[in-house]
């Protein structure tokens, strides 16, 4: 999927809109330090609007994406494979040794023929 950028009058507006500070924390954004945040991402499908921008510092954008956008991500894609029945395959479950004798059962050592020593079944 191709990643969905603002234009740049869009950034003009948005960051003349906030007047040159961070739209969560309100600190003054120095030359080149601002970033621009789809409120709605664009995988969900948010637009490139004016609207759907927001001016963040560099902090403020890290932390939104990491408690905001991601987790909800994550959760659209969780809930697209389970409407289409497209989830993982299922854990394995661990094979059993199969319990051949009492004495496997309860840790003895193998019962023996004395005089070929072989193994009794």
């Amino acid at each position: 999927m191709r990643r969905s950028e603002f234009t740049a009058q869009t950034k003009r507006d948005a960051y003349k809109r906030a007047d040159g500070c961070c739209q969560s924390c309100a600190v003054k954004l120095r030359d080149g330090e601002s970033q621009y945040h789809h409120v709605i991402e664009a995988r969900l499908g948010g637009t490139n609007s004016l609207a759907n921008c927001l001016v963040l510092c560099p902090r403020c954008h890290k932390a939104v994406t990491k408690d905001t956008s991601i987790p909800r991500i994550t959760r659209m894609k969780h809930m697209r494979d389970a409407s289409i029945n497209a989830r993982g395959p299922k854990a394995k479950i661990p094979s059993r040794r199969k319990v051949r004798t009492i004495s496997d059962k309860i840790g003895l050592p193998p019962r023996r023929n004395i005089l070929t020593g072989e193994r009794y079944s």
